[in-house]
C-alpha cells in the first residue's frame, strides 16, 4: 500500500497525517499475522522461513515509509525526500549484498528489510513534519481531500500494474526463465524509479501553470533516454545492471523500458487528476 499513501499524502498532507497511527497499527499487525502463519505461509509460497521472516520484518515499514514520504512531498521536504530515496538502495546493496555473501538470498533479504528502514529514518523525525503541515494551510487541504480515496486506490493499482508480470512470472516459469525475468524487471524499474518522483512533485504543484508539462516532458524523457540507451547498448546495459550471465535478455530490455516509461507518464496523468 505505500504507493497509495505516498500519492495520498503528497496530495492532501493534513488529511493524511491523521493516517499515521492507523498506518503503524495494520503495519505491526501485519507483521505479527506474517510471523504467526510464517510456516503455512513458507509453505504455500515455498519460500523459505528466513524469507518470510525478513518480510515480516519490512512490514510495519511499509506503509509508515509510504505515508512519510507523501507527506514530505506535500510540503515540499526535498531534502528529506532526497535522503531517504538515496538511503534506501545505497542500504540495500550495501548491507544486502554484504549479508548474501555470508547468509546468500536470505541475507540479502534482510539487507532489503534494513534499507526500508533506514529509508524511514532519513525522513527525520515526525514532528519536523507535522509542523509544516500545520503551514500548508486548511484550504487545500479541503480541496484534496475529496480525492484522497481515488488517488490512493489509482497509485495502488499503477504499483500492482508494474509488479504483476513479475509476480506471474515467478510462479508460472522455472527457475532459469523466472530468473531472467526478474533480471529484465530490475533493468525496467530503473525507469519506473525515475520517473516516481515525478507524479508526487507535481501534486502539491498541480494548479501551478506548467506543472503538467513539465512533469509529462520529464517523464518522456527519462523513458526516451532509456530506450535509446536499451537500442544501442542494451548489452552493457543489461551487464552493468545484473550481470552478464542474463545477457540473453537483452533483445527484450527497450521494449520493457518503453514499457516502465508508459507507467511513468500514467502516473503523472494520475496525479494532475
Amino acid at each position: 500500500p505505500g504507493a497509495g499513501l505516498a500519492a495520498a499524502g503528497a496530495l492532501s498532507p493534513g488529511a493524511a497525517a491523521r493516517l499515521l497511527r492507523r498506518c503503524a497499527a495494520g503495519g505491526f499487525i501485519s507483521a505479527a499475522a506474517l510471523v504467526l502463519l510464517s510456516p503455512l505461509i513458507g509453505l504455500l509460497l515455498d519460500l523459505p522461513l528466513a524469507y518470510v521472516l525478513a518480510l515480516a520484518t519490512a512490514a510495519p515499514v511499509a506503509p509508515l515509509l509510504g505515508l512519510r514520504r507523501g507527506l514530505a512531498y506535500g510540503v515540499r521536504d526535498h531534502r528529506a525526500v532526497v535522503a531517504s530515496l538515496a538511503g534506501e538502495p545505497a542500504c540495500r546493496l550495501v548491507l544486502g549484498l554484504g549479508l548474501a555473501q555470508v547468509a546468500g538470498g536470505a541475507g540479502a533479504a534482510w539487507g532489503a528489510a534494513a534499507g526500508g528502514w533506514l529509508a524511514l529514518i532519513a525522513l527525520g523525525p515526525w514532528s519536523s513534519t507535522a509542523g509544516a503541515v500545520s503551514e500548508t494551510g486548511a484550504g487545500h487541504d479541503r480541496r484534496a481531500a475529496s480525492g484522497l480515496t481515488a488517488a490512493g486506490a489509482a497509485f495502488m493499482v499503477l504499483a500492482l500494474l508494474q509488479h504483476q508480470d513479475l509476480i506471474l512470472a515467478g510462479r508460472l516459469l522455472d527457475g532459469g526463465d523466472a530468473g531472467a525475468f526478474a533480471a529484465l524487471s530490475t533493468v525496467g524499474g530503473l525507469v519506473a524509479f525515475a520517473t516516481a518522483t515525478l507524479p508526487l512533485v507535481l501534486m502539491p504543484a498541480a494548479r501551478e501553470e506548467g506543472s503538467l508539462g513539465v512533469a509529462v516532458g520529464g517523464a518522456l524523457a527519462v523513458a526516451g533516454a532509456a530506450v535509446i540507451v536499451g537500442v544501442v547498448a542494451g548489452d552493457l546495459l543489461v551487464a552493468a545492471v545484473v550481470g552478464e550471465r542474463y545477457a540473453d535478455v537483452a533483445p527484450l530490455a527497450p521494449p520493457y523500458l518503453a514499457g516502465m516509461g508508459a507507467l511513468g507518464v500514467a502516473r503523472v496523468l494520475a496525479a494532475h487528476r
